[in-house]
């Protein structure tokens, strides 16, 4: 391997493994990563998990180990820092595959976006700005299932916490001289529970696309043809578009088919779901349709469509513009639009539900608290002067 530590291991035996963790409990940090492969599924599999602790790096067989619970324990464990880069994927693979959240977690973009190296550089950007190395990418798609994984490809993953590890104390000098590491932590924590929040199953029908088109009676059969086709891509482990893409959902809620015939005329459906649904699409129909008229959703309202949306948008991005400028972050980290959108929607748009789910707005909490709190107090009381 062409790394500077003594050696890479592969580890495939429980009781290595074990070992390994114990050892790991030692450490102050660890740099973490995983390959795996999800083309046409729903979940991720996971091929390999890479960890480096600064005298080897080692690469963890999922494949042949049949219990990960140790590892499993030790992300979980409080007293290590775990280091990955550009995380939401990886942590997407632990819960579903080791039912854990790495905790405290430091993510390497986060803080290189802090440092002001680049904003939400890629890791291969991010190793040749701090290490002047240059990653070779031939095997950033390959199938990390088959085996057995050729020298080329362990090489490959062993380089990536490698150089992952190196960078840490880098990056963490760096928001050191620049007052910025306790911020950092609470982004990178902000970060995991963002990325982990699921909507409840009675609300996902609210983020398909043009469901802001359809009345009351269709949002009923639209939101049965939605937790539908939630579970059935669930049961065979495929991604919701490929059971059914949001545009036939809305199709059929508006058109409401109530034969095969019917079915068949809906231009734009393909034969296939067709062939392998129309019963069920039929009744999911009818069910929607028999909602008590006090039952149905209400009819939706985009953000953009409520009085006032264009000037209160300005007024966040002024506020999120000057602290940009004065605290030397870029205005996508101290406030995106999405972050700015998501405080008018928590005042205007979402009910006590949907407010339970996605939690307090990011401009309301934690480091930007201090920058937003007048201009978001002003907004919230002009909405309570209104109703």
């Amino acid at each position: 391997m062409n790394n500077n530590f003594a050696a890479t291991e592969y580890v495939e035996t429980d009781a290595r493994l074990i070992e390994l963790c114990r050892n790991w409990q030692r450490c102050d940090m660890l740099a973490i990563d995983t390959e795996f492969v999800r083309e046409r599924t729903l979940y991720p599999r996971l091929g390999l998990i890479q960890v480096c602790d600064g005298v080897g790096v080692y690469l963890i067989d999922p494949l042949l180990i049949r219990d990960l619970s140790p590892f499993a324990a030790l992300l979980a464990d409080q007293s290590i820092v775990k280091v990955l880069h550009a995380c939401g994927e990886d942590l997407e693979v632990f819960r579903c595959h080791l039912d854990v959240v790495p905790a405290p977690l430091f993510d390497t973009q986060i803080a290189a976006t802090f440092t002001g190296l680049a904003i939400n550089p890629g890791y291969g950007k991010l190793v040749e700005l701090l290490l002047g190395k240059v990653l070779a990418k031939e095997h950033a798609r390959t199938n990390w299932l088959q085996r057995p994984l050729t020298d080329a490809q362990q090489e490959y993953a062993a380089l990536d916490v490698d150089y992952l590890y190196k960078i840490y104390p880098l990056l963490v000098d760096k928001l050191s001289e620049q007052g910025w590491q306790e911020a950092c932590t609470e982004e990178c924590a902000r970060f995991v529970s963002e990325r982990l929040k699921v909507t409840p199953a009675a609300l996902q029908y609210r983020d398909i696309k043009n469901s802001w088109l359809l009345n009351s009676e269709e949002l009923a059969i639209l939101q049965e043809l939605a937790n539908w086709r939630n579970s059935e891509a669930a049961r065979r482990d495929l991604p919701l578009g490929f059971v059914c893409k949001d545009e036939m959902l809305i199709l059929l809620a508006q058109r409401q088919p109530q034969s095969m015939h019917d079915l068949r005329q809906l231009s734009g459906l393909p034969p296939a779901l067709v062939k392998r649904y129309a019963a069920k699409l039929l009744e999911l129909v009818e069910h929607g349709k028999s909602w008590p008229q006090t039952s149905r959703p209400a009819k939706l309202k985009r953000l953009v469509d409520y009085a006032g949306y264009k000037p209160a948008l300005k007024q966040l991005k002024d506020v999120a513009l000057a602290a940009a400028e004065k605290s030397q972050l870029p205005v996508e980290l101290v406030a995106s639009k999405r972050l700015l959108n998501d405080f008018l929607s928590y005042i205007w748009k979402w009910d006590a539900e949907e407010r339970a789910a996605r939690g307090e707005p990011a401009i309301t909490i934690g480091w930007r608290q201090p920058l937003f709190a007048a201009v978001c107090q002003a907004l919230i009381d002009k909405v309570s002067t209104s109703e």
